[in-house]
């Protein structure tokens, strides 16, 4: 359309009245995709200065039927601008250039367009290539045989029209905003679940007000590092996060084979339970011995491997009750209360380097269990509790 829409001004100009020497080497393209025709007034230079018509800088582009030898000749150049532009035209439709093309080749260049194309513009393209030059369609009506048919739309229709345009987007756009919304509150679950157990997240989430929840009969786990703070004296501050960062990191990814949740880590001490949030009935002994055993496997070599002092210290007591709840508005925290945080807490205080320290109701219901061995250590003094027979937990063979 924007070759027909130039041919049409140059044709309407009072004093240009037609190009002349039109053809696709004069179809320039914007940076806006847009064609502009360019070469205006090349014939008239030629005839002005009585140059020979073959030291034209592209020659004899087009045979026209009408021109004979030559095309200066001619006064009325409109319908050669017709057959160029149809010439042109043709170009587009079959992709292929037909300068220095006669007649007869671009009536078969039309013929053998694809049916759909031939069908819409074949007669329109073969009335520009008429041999009688007064035959030739105008610009006026190439540009409504080219023109989409479109469809008188009443001013209500049309308003109609827009506003269910306007809502498809609306929909697309609150779709797209919905799907973000999602996103950006799955990646928020993933924070909170991080910190705050599952129930406890869907509880807020709800805005229910936390209660705290009473456990029966728990597991936990402690575990230290000995000679961590002379590691901590002996290097940098930064080497410390990166270590701590490094064992808790491997922490947390030997905890996920198991039944255990992670309370918390302070400095070097890690803090888990079994049996709570989601109780287990009796297993959450088990479940945390199964897991300190694999701590003891894991980290006996690799914290040497930082520090030939260093070794891993780990106790475990079960007993209830136990009571969990949500501490705080400000960065809340899932925190345990009651005598068996501290009497686990004990447990590892009271153990030795690369050794898993137990209390006996631990032991009792571990003892049939014939992945583990208990073995007796005898009566120690445990700080809050008096006298305690104690054993140390080794796993057997067959583990």
């Amino acid at each position: 359309m924007n070759l027909l829409q130039g041919v049409a001004a140059i044709h309407a100009h009072p004093t240009i009245k037609f190009h002349g020497s039109l053809c696709s080497y004069l179809c320039g393209i914007t940076n806006h995709f847009g064609l502009k025709i360019c070469g205006l007034g090349c014939d008239r230079l030629l005839q002005y200065t009585g140059l020979n018509r073959g030291t034209h800088l592209l020659g004899d582009l087009f045979t026209f039927p009408e021109s004979g030898e030559t095309r200066v000749q001619i006064t009325d150049r409109r319908p050669n601008d017709i057959y160029a532009a149809g010439a042109i035209c043709t170009e587009i439709f079959t992709e292929r250039v037909v300068l220095k093309s006669d007649r007869e080749h671009l009536i078969t260049l039309v013929a053998n367009l694809p049916p759909k194309e031939n069908l819409k513009y074949g007669a329109v393209l073969l009335s520009c290539f008429d041999s009688d030059a007064t035959r030739r369609p105008t610009v006026k009506k190439l540009k409504q045989a080219f023109s989409p048919k479109r469809k008188k739309v009443t001013v209500m229709e049309r308003l109609l029209q827009r506003l269910a345009k306007y809502s498809m987007e609306l929909e697309h756009l609150v779709g797209l905003k919905t799907q973000e919304l999602l996103l950006e509150r799955s990646k928020c679950d993933e924070i909170l679940l991080h910190i705050l157990p599952a129930a406890v997240v869907e509880a807020l989430r709800k805005h229910e007000k936390i209660l705290p929840e009473p456990f029966d009969s728990v597991t936990i786990m402690f575990s230290d590092i000995v000679g961590f703070v002379q590691f901590v004296a002996s290097v940098t501050p930064y080497q410390v996060i990166e270590f701590l960062n490094t064992v808790h990191g491997l922490s947390d990814k030997i905890i996920c084979d198991f039944d255990v949740y992670k309370v918390e880590t302070i400095g070097d001490i890690y803090f888990i339970v079994s049996g709570l949030p989601v109780r287990n009935g009796i297993t959450h002994a088990a479940e945390i011995c199964y897991t300190a055993v694999t701590f003891l496997q894991v980290f006996s070599t690799k914290l040497r491997s930082f520090d030939e002092s260093m070794a891993i210290r780990i106790g475990i007591h079960t007993e209830g009750p136990c009571i969990a709840s949500v501490v705080g508005l400000q960065r809340p925290r899932y925190c345990l209360f009651g005598d068996t945080v501290n009497t686990a807490s004990r447990m590892e205080s009271c153990g030795e380097p690369n050794r898993i320290h137990i209390s006996p109701m631990t032991t009792e219901l571990i003892r049939n269990n014939t992945a583990f061995r208990c073995v007796l250590r005898g009566s120690i003094l445990v700080k809050g509790k008096g006298e305690m027979t104690t054993f140390w937990l080794e796993k057997r063979d067959l583990l």
